[in-house]
């Protein structure tokens, strides 16, 4: 359904556009129907689009896209992912060296779009490796967090080409 132009006249007072009441009336039938999206209740790709006003963002269809699902935490000095790592924050805890392991697609098949996050939580440096036949993208090929806090997030490509970026060396 398109929207409606207010008739705002064609000079101030002549009585040309609407009444103040009319416009305003004209605006809300408007707002409702940006907050419906263009179909009446769906945007462009089937899904409802909502403004959460408490965290100040964008929502579809209620969820929080970017919200952790879970937290996983690793104390020793090596770790491979596994399904429940989907949508997670790996947190490592560990005061030596780290090493994360993305395994191959026909170990853990993996949705399209799988976002997982690492965070180095503790003093060892985090290292992100695949596991034979997965290939990890990143600029310059940098692949190991600097420091405590550091964070890293993959993004599964393809079956087995991940998209690795964030706070690297």
């Amino acid at each position: 359904m398109p929207l409606t132009d207010v008739n705002v006249g064609t000079a101030a007072d002549n009585g040309t556009g609407e009444t103040l009441r009319s416009g305003g009336q004209t605006i809300n039938t408007n707002f409702g129907k940006v907050v419906e999206g263009p179909s009446g209740g769906s945007s462009t790709d089937g899904g409802l689009v909502l403004w959460d006003g408490t965290n100040g963002r964008l929502v579809k269809d209620g969820a929080q896209p970017e919200q952790v699902t879970a937290f996983t935490t690793v104390t020793g000095t090596s770790y491979s992912l596994n399904a429940a790592d989907a949508g997670a924050l790996v947190k490592t805890t560990n005061s030596s060296a780290v090493t994360i392991t993305v395994p191959s697609n026909a170990s853990v098949a993996y949705a399209a779009r799988t976002v997982i996050s690492i965070v180095q939580y503790g003093a060892g440096q985090v290292t992100i490796q695949g596991a034979a036949g997965v290939t990890i993208n990143s600029r310059a090929s940098v692949d190991t967090t600097p420091s405590q806090y550091a964070i890293a997030t993959l993004i599964r490509m393809a079956a087995d080409e991940w998209l690795l970026f964030g706070e690297l060396l």
